[in-house]
């Protein structure tokens, strides 16, 4: 029985083994003796120092006490100076074991269990403990304590916790917690995780925090890395970098202000917030709107402009222009949106031009330093211009100020293409707001964010480095508290001076930060996937936005297949790849020219307990049984004909339930950090998985490796698994361990030649 890893990793070393006698049986999952009902981690790191207490409580279901050997995988780099344990109120001293003992141990297990997973950790040191006696049919609370030194590069402290490991037994602990604070007498500047579930504050220059709690269902499937960086500087910029030797690179770029901006040193900001009134926002949509505006008026600093523009057959402007913040002026507005009805048409056109022309212009009144729109409606235009093409003609005639529009549509019934258009036209941002959700919350979150812009018009140079396919291509402005990460692609490498120019109080600045661009370092292999994900984003919105394109919709399948992104609308693409591996190795798909259950997974009901637990293991299916597999995979063809029905139906309706959501996806895609296919049930995932930099497809039974050509077919070296020829090659290559410890039944390519594992 598959014997993994428990609380970054149990391994159990008994005396007599519980389970003796008992074997895998298909449809079956055997119990093991000893499980995790809670796994608590606080963490807190002072000035690069981590210290770390981990509480445990095992549980031991078995006839008997029993025995077992704690280990901690340690990060490359990490230097752990003090590591104890406590047990029923006893504390005892650990090992700090170097990566070379530490490998032997690592391999040991490998071997006696015939399971691969520890040969992620190949190369790195660990911790080990003794646990002595665990009560039979009783519980037991283990503390471990222990301080480490960060790793400490290019200006970035890099923290990192095996997760993966503390899944034991096919299974992992039944609420996992970490709670985990910084403390920096440098200003900490930047703050960053690839991990989806980890929830990431900076709550002053000088203190940050990040917390999640996971329960087994949703375990993740990689372990957490924490990136953040300190600097005396006002503006913080950290750079992460990956590239393969001779290929292009992939870098991403972290950018923020520091947390305490003074007041006085904020841009100034004239804010106008246009307000769709007419007939359809009757009833619960209009009192919370008032109440968003209410807000609005009440959060403005003291050097603010402001107009509030209700719309509806026509506009009707608070104020003939923006105001200065002043008493008198926030109590008429505050006094005319208690007047407010909804009633009447939709007149965008007529909203969009007073928003960007004055009555009565001035020339004495002070220019603001950023101009901002904020556009709320829940219907389409109705009165006066209403063709899509006309209303954004106008707009860009009228905005010669540069003002940015941040648009929400309300409900399913709004005109996304015209709304996303506006926003992405003036540079601005959208959002939506879905039946079940209040306007007043929704917006609040975006006029806070909005109340304290740093820096605006910003752009980005690098000296002595080719880059491309830089995302976002325009910066967005930068508010207190806020934060930009920017993905691309270089050639080149080396030290590299990094220039970030701004406008700052009306002032153009130059801020010069340094960073290195790495010729051949593969480790945050994260960043491929992070970039090829919001090109794909960008890719399926340029084509929801505007046609389906043949170069467009080329690429799209190009970096699909490449990359394994699964999203809404592309996991057809990653079975269409698994098709190509499958010819390939000459394997007959079935006659749909669908890949059928057997055609992936095989016969063998041994083998499809195998990829049971490891597809369970890298978070693809809820269940270690192969029953759950079988009614997943089902689920996978039925998904990916609905991805691709999708896909081809991007950007047919600019309204309606679907469109409103496309719009949201493929923002949410694009902007945030948090990969998508994590948070999305993409059965898709199921036959083909993303493993540190390749993916893999599977092909009867096997995980073929994408590299894989017709070519290679009957000329692959055949490994057996666990032997010293497959130490050996994991010796020689250890770039492979990643992909090894996914599975012990896999066709790997390695500098162009096929190596089967069985």
């Amino acid at each position: 029985m598959r014997l993994t890893i428990l609380c970054c990793l149990l391994n159990f070393a008994l005396s007599a083994s519980p389970i003796q006698g008992q074997q895998d049986r298909v449809g079956q999952h055997w119990p093991a003796p000893l499980s995790t009902s809670l796994y608590r981690i606080d963490v807190s790191i002072k000035d690069g120092v981590a210290s770390t207490e981990i509480l445990q409580v095992i549980h031991n279901a078995g006839s008997r006490p029993l025995e077992a050997t704690w280990l901690l995988p340690l990060p490359v780099d990490a230097i752990a100076d003090r590591f104890t344990m406590t047990m029923g109120g006893k504390e005892t001293s650990g090992e700090i074991l170097p990566p070379d003992k530490a490998r032997r141990i690592y391999e040991r297990i490998v071997r006696s269990r015939r399971d691969p997973g520890l040969l992620e950790y190949i190369g790195k040191g660990c911790l080990r403990a003794r646990i002595f006696p665990i009560p039979a049919k009783d519980s037991v609370q283990v503390k471990v304590r222990y301080t480490q030194v960060i790793p400490f590069n290019a200006g970035v402290y890099q923290w990192n916790f095996p997760l993966k490991a503390t899944r034991w037994q096919g299974g992992a602990p039944k609420k996992t917690v970490l709670d985990l604070r910084i403390d920096s007498r440098v200003p900490i500047k930047n703050l960053y995780s690839p991990h989806p579930s980890l929830d990431l504050v900076r709550k002053d220059d000088h203190h940050a925090r990040a917390s999640m709690e996971l329960a087994k269902t949703i375990y993740p499937r990689r372990d957490i890395n924490l990136f953040y960086s300190v600097s005396k500087e006002r503006v913080g910029l950290n750079l992460l970098s990956y590239r393969k030797a001779q290929d292009a690179g992939y870098f991403l770029l972290m950018l923020s202000p520091q947390a305490e901006w003074p007041q006085s040193e904020f841009a100034s900001k004239s804010v106008q917030f246009v307000l769709d009134t007419s007939g359809s926002m009757q009833g619960e949509k209009i009192k919370q709107a008032k109440a968003a505006l209410r807000f609005f008026v009440q959060s403005l600093n003291p050097s603010d402009k402001f107009n509030v523009i209700p719309f509806a057959t026509e506009a009707r402007p608070f104020f003939d222009g923006p105001q200065a913040v002043s008493e008198s002026s926030i109590a008429k507005a505050m006094q005319n949106i208690e007047t407010l009805v909804a009633r009447g048409g939709t007149n965008i056109d007529d909203a969009l031009d007073r928003a960007l022309t004055r009555a009565v212009p001035n020339q004495q009144d002070q220019v603001a330093d950023v101009r901002i729109v904020v556009f709320l409606t829940d219907g389409q235009p109705t009165v006066g211009a209403t063709n899509t093409e006309d209303l954004l003609s106008a707009l860009a005639r009228r905005n010669t100020s540069g003002t940015r529009f941040f648009v929400f549509g309300v409900g399913n019934e709004v005109n996304t293409s015209l709304l996303d258009k506006i926003a992405v036209q003036t540079g601005g941002d959208r959002d939506y707001v879905k039946e079940e959700e209040n306007i007043e919350l929704k917006t609040s979150v975006l006029l806070e964010k909005l109340s304290h812009p740093v820096m605006t018009d910003l752009r980005l140079f690098i000296d002595g480095l080719e880059t491309s396919e830089i995302l976002p291509g325009k910066l967005p402005d930068l508010f207190k508290g806020g934060r930009i990460i920017s993905v691309g692609r270089y050639r080149g490498h080396g030290m590299r001076a990094i220039r970030l120019r701004a406008n700052v109080q009306g002032q153009e600045r130059e801020f010069v930060f340094e960073g290195k661009f790495a010729e051949n370092d593969q480790a945050q292999n994260f960043i491929p996937s992070l970039w090829a994900q919001r090109k794909i984003a960008q890719l399926l919105d340029a084509i929801r936005l505007n046609g389906a394109l043949p170069e467009l919709v080329q690429e799209v399948h190009r970096l699909g297949r490449e990359h394994a992104v699964v999203t809404p609308y592309t996991s057809h693409l990653i079975l269409e790849e698994g098709l190509r591996v499958s010819r390939a190795r000459r394997h007959t798909p079935s006659p749909d020219h669908r890949r059928s259950f057997d055609d992936v997974f095989g016969k063998d009901s041994r083998v499809l307990a195998r990829i049971s637990r490891e597809l369970y293991q890298a978070g693809a299916i809820p269940e270690d049984s192969p029953g759950s597999l079988r009614g997943s995979a089902k689920g996978a063809n039925a998904e990916s004909e609905e991805s691709g029905r999708r896909l081809s139906g991007l950007g047919k309706k600019d309204s309606g339930r679907n469109a409103v959501a496309d719009s949201l996806a493929l923002d949410d895609f694009y902007r945030r950090s948090t990969p998508l296919s994590s948070v999305l049930p993409a059965k898709a995932k199921l036959l083909s998985q993303r493993i540190a930099d390749r993916s893999f497809h599977l092909v009867d039974g096997i995980w073929v490796d994408s590299l894989f050509r017709p070519e290679m077919l009957g000329k692959e070296q055949r490994v057996e698994a666990f032997t010293e020829a497959y130490f050996q090659l994991l010796s020689d290559h250890p770039e492979i361990a990643p992909y090894l410890a996914f599975s012990a039944r896999m066709i790997l390519v390695i500098e162009g030649k096929a190596i089967e594992l069985h």
